[in-house]
């Protein structure tokens, strides 16, 4: 899809309502991104995709979704262009398959082998869970596998059905689980 004025329009808005800290930290993105704005807004579509609970939104409407979420949390504001930057590192990671363990690379490989762009979103939660602590290395593993086998089937028309995110989410079980403190 064609995202380039959605996402410099995005920029604009930035730059208008962001702290200066804020905005450096979005262009900071954007050169991670090689300043490719189609693949910026790819990444930002799946980023709402987690945001909204699996609720795809429209590509025509990527700019107006992103800009409502800032501004319904906009008591949030320095950590929610925080989650946005380190979600497009995992995204990144993830295009490129630039994991240093190699079971994560394993599976990312076979995921972007299998064209299963779609499941993005649930890989970015998954890396997100691992990454700020509230899963250890085997529980990231464990759902790596499961998305994988999910991946796997459905590419090799195994099972026919597609899956939605919380479809995912629920067979890998990253439903709201509250870890217990030992």
């Amino acid at each position: 899809m064609e995202y380039m004025s959605q996402i410099e329009k995005l920029y604009k808005f930035f730059e208008f309502t962001l702290e200066f800290e804020d905005v450096r930290l979005m262009y900071k993105m954007k050169h991670s991104f090689n300043n490719d704005l189609n693949l910026i807004g790819c990444f930002l579509k799946d980023f709402l995709t987690i945001k909204r609970n699996g609720i795809i939104p429209d590509d025509k409407a990527i700019y107006n979704n992103i800009v409502l979420w800032l501004e319904e949390n906009e008591n949030n504001s320095k950590n929610n262009i925080k989650e946005i930057y380190e979600y497009s590192k995992y995204y990144l990671k993830i295009i490129f398959e630039e994991f240093d363990d190699k079971e994560v690379s394993c599976a990312v490989s076979t995921i972007n082998a299998c064209f299963a762009i779609d499941v993005y979103p649930n890989l970015m939660y998954i890396l997100n869970e691992y990454y700020i602590h509230k899963a250890d290395i085997q529980t990231l593993y464990k759902m790596l596998e499961l998305l994988t086998d999910i991946v796997l089937k459905r590419y090799e028309k195994i099972s026919d059905n597609i899956l939605s995110y919380n479809d995912v989410n629920t067979r890998i079980g990253l439903e709201k689980q509250e870890r217990a403190v030992v």
